[in-house]
C-alpha cells in the first residue's frame, strides 16, 4: 500500500487502548501501529510521543480517520524534546536523523538534540542554542528523513 501524505504531531498514546491512560506508552515500547482507540485527547499528559500520521485520506488534524495509519516515532520529553529518536525499530515508516555544530567548529550527529511542538514543527538545539526555546534549524542544522523498506 502506498501512502502518500505524513503529518507528524504529539498526542497522548494508551497502549492498551481499553482504559484511557492505563498503560500509556514509555521508553518507545509498544504497538508502532496504533488505531483510534490509543489516543488520549488530553494534551500536557505524560507519556507523550512524537506520531507520523499516514494515508491517502490525511488532513493534518493529529486524528486517527479512515484510511490513516499513526506510527509511534520517539518519546517526548521536557520542553519538547524528541528522546529517543536514536532507537532503531524496523517497524517505523521512517527513520529521522539531525547533524549541526556540536563544537565550535565542528559538525556532527545530534539526532539527541531534536525537539518537536505541534505548532512550531521541528527545531535542533546545537552547541550554540541549548534549549527548545530556541531550537530552530539554522546555521547549518539539518534533519535527514529516512524512508524504511
Amino acid at each position: 500500500m502506498a501512502y502518500n501524505i505524513m503529518t507528524f504531531g504529539v498526542r497522548g498514546v494508551d497502549a492498551d487502548a481499553l482504559t484511557a491512560g492505563n498503560q500509556q506508552l514509555n521508553g518507545n515500547v509498544g504497538p508502532n501501529e496504533l488505531t483510534a482507540a490509543n489516543l488520549i485527547n488530553a494534551n500536557g499528559i505524560p507519556f507523550q510521543q512524537l506520531l507520523l500520521f499516514m494515508g491517502a485520506a490525511n488532513n493534518g488534524d493529529l486524528n486517527i480517520n479512515v484510511g490513516e495509519t499513526a506510527f509511534n516515532l520517539s518519546d517526548m520529553g521536557a520542553g519538547g524534546a524528541v528522546v529517543s529518536l536514536g532507537v532503531t525499530n524496523n517497524n517505523d515508516p521512517i527513520r529521522i536523523r539531525a547533524n549541526g555544530l556540536n563544537g565550535t567548529d565542528t559538525v556532527g550527529d545530534l539526532t539527541a538534540n531534536v525537539y518537536y511542538d505541534n505548532a512550531r514543527g521541528f527545531g535542533l538545539a546545537n552547541i550554540r542554542e541549548k534549549n527548545a526555546a530556541s531550537s530552530w534549524l539554522n546555521a547549518g542544522d539539518s534533519l535527514t528523513f529516512s524512508t524504511m523498506a
